[in-house]
């Protein structure tokens, strides 16, 4: 007789003991397992969260909205400034532009790239290629 016949013998006489349904569960190691995943996320969380945390002790709150007010108000004209010391290395310091013929202002939130496609790209359709009312069924 082998293993298999015993425990068919075994579980068909007498009922199946609770400990043995429950042994592989309780020899796991969840209890091990659960703190270390626990710690590594809030290790993720609090590393991930040091810029934020940096602003919050300099502001002295935790709300977002109110730090980013403060942000805008130290910044002139609420425009960003790291672009401005560029355009004036680019200029050769024997070249100045008249003051009395206006230039357009670049706009800060486009790259150069996208203001060069909006002066050259003049390709647009004035009407779509495509009926979507028919083509839906509309």
């Amino acid at each position: 007789m082998n293993d298999n016949d015993a425990t068919t013998d075994k579980n068909t006489t007498q009922g199946i003991h609770p400990d043995e349904l429950m042994a592989d569960i309780s020899r796991s190691s969840l209890s091990k397992t659960l703190p270390i995943s626990l710690g590594t996320h809030l290790a993720v969380i609090l590393l991930t969260s040091i810029p934020f945390l940096v602003l919050c002790v300099r502001y002295g709150t935790m709300d977002p909205f109110t730090i980013q007010a403060a942000m805008q108000q130290e910044q002139p004209d609420g425009r960003d400034t790291s672009a401005e010391p560029l355009k004036q290395a680019d200029e050769p310091a024997g070249e100045t532009a008249p003051s009395a013929a206006p230039q357009p202002e670049a706009q800060p939130d486009k790259s150069a790239i996208e203001r060069e496609v909006e002066t050259t790209d003049s390709a647009r359709p004035d009407e779509p290629d495509i009926d979507l009312e028919a083509e839906l069924g509309g």
